[in-house]
């Protein structure tokens, strides 16, 4: 059996009503258009707004030169030496560069015979503030033998053309064997050199 159902009828919506929900869906489409617009906005990258670029002028870049030279040679006295006597004498060293440079004790160079005099002599190395500050009672900063002379830094940064005064003293050390009596004189190098601070 079938059932007849009654007819329904459809009615339009008031103009105004569909009006109203026209403008409510475009202002919604609005805000999450707008929305996505801030959201690519802020989260970085590179667009095509963003591609104009510009070169840079040529730039010249020179080296430097580090150089460091002895103005005043190192003159110890031939006093001769018994155990625990010192001996001192002042070396002025020139930064010649046009680099700032640290001066630094880089051991010691032998250029005599080893001898139990030369093994038992130890060598120290101070800054003073003239070459009359340069006496056996100077605060050394860096001491070394000919066995054992590492490389350190010294109390000193010259600047380009500046100066400044070593002060270099050499001391038989007081548990010298008596072997090391009357032997003959020990010469040497102290070395110096700089690096970059």
């Amino acid at each position: 059996m079938t059932t007849a159902h009654p007819p329904r009828h459809v009615r339009a919506a008031p103009r105004g009503v569909a009006r109203s929900l026209v403008a409510r869906m475009l202002t919604v489409t609005a805000a999450v258009a707008a929305a996505v617009a801030v959201g690519v906005a802020a989260s970085g990258g590179t667009y095509a707004f963003l591609t104009a670029s510009r070169s840079t002028g040529g730039g010249t870049i020179a080296a430097g030169t580090a150089t460091l030279s002895v103005t005043t040679p190192l003159a110890l006295p031939t006093t001769a030496l018994y155990p625990g006597a010192k001996v001192a004498a002042a070396a002025v060293v020139k930064n010649t560069g046009d680099v700032p440079l640290v001066v630094r004790a880089a051991g010691l160079t032998r250029t005599s015979s080893s001898t139990a005099f030369s093994q038992a002599l130890v060598i120290r190395v101070g800054v003073v503030s003239s070459t009359a500050a340069c006496t056996t009672a100077a605060t050394p900063s860096w001491s070394g033998t000919f066995a054992a002379a590492t490389t350190s830094d010294l109390p000193l940064t010259l600047a380009k053309q500046g100066s400044g005064v070593l002060c270099v003293i050499a001391e038989l050390a007081t548990t010298a064997p008596d072997a090391a009596k009357g032997l003959a004189a020990t010469t040497f190098t102290v070395n110096i050199d700089g690096r970059q601070p």
